[in-house]
């Protein structure tokens, strides 16, 4: 959908700045890693217009951060694809830089390390199953936007996928209680890549969020209802 093409003049319709929240107890609780998933969604719309288009807008922060297509949320931002994307995977490698820091006491991860893991996060966000539906503006020009989510078990089944991978390392001979970066790095991945391979998903359902208008006339999700959006997708995950 274009939406420069699509909204007319004269007003400029601003978008605040998102965050995605994507706490992962799961792996916290099981591997001693707070994996705390932020990615900043910053959008300003195209110059002069005078409808916000809120169905158009969530589905393009969505499908940029779990889907890694750029087009609706570069068009509202005003930028290229590549910059968009560029924008959304250095958010990206600060987290990944951030959660792993945690974990000094096992030495340093190499940057093949991390890029790595990073591109298992990416992995089980690209299983997200959802749709934008519609959207329903209020009198104040609020909107809310109903979403159909069909959620994966991907977080669910962390657990005893580790518990599975740490024994078959023991068995193997190794230490696990003695890990080292290189020896969590492969309980890490392994744990998250038998989630992924035996990822399921339950019933079909629908929730909505709120996408509303501040003081200053910036539309923009609250922090609530993007962490909403995240445990709908992948319960478990918070």
């Amino acid at each position: 959908m274009d939406l420069c093409g699509e909204w007319e003049p004269p007003q400029r319709v601003q978008i605040k700045k998102e965050k995605k929240f994507m706490n992962r107890g799961k792996m916290k609780k099981v591997l001693a890693l707070m994996l705390t998933f932020i990615f900043v969604i910053s959008a300003t719309a195209c110059g002069g217009a005078t409808k916000f288009d809120a169905e158009a807008y969530v589905r393009g922060v969505m499908d940029a951060n779990y889907k890694q297509k750029y087009d609706e949320y570069a068009k509202a931002r005003g930028i290229s694809e590549k910059d968009a994307k560029a924008e959304i995977e250095d958010t990206l490698d600060e987290q990944v830089d951030t959660e792993l820091s945690g974990l000094e006491a096992l030495g340093d991860f190499t940057e093949e390390e991390k890029q790595e893991y990073k591109d298992m996060l990416v992995k089980i966000d690209n299983l997200a199953k959802y749709e934008v539906k519609e959207a329903k503006e209020d009198k104040d020009g609020n909107f809310t936007v109903t979403i159909e989510v069909t959620p994966s078990d991907v977080y669910q089944t962390l657990e005893d996928n580790s518990t599975a991978v740490a024994q078959e390392m023991m068995d193997q001979g190794q230490d696990v209680s003695q890990a080292d970066a290189s020896m969590f790095q492969d309980l890490l991945i392994q744990s998250m890549q038998k989630s992924i391979d035996g990822n399921t998903y339950g019933d079909t359902t629908t929730i909505e969020i709120a996408v509303t208008k501040d003081s200053d006339g910036q539309y923009g999700i609250s922090d609530s209802d993007m962490e909403k959006i995240s445990t709908a997708l992948f319960p478990g995950s918070v």
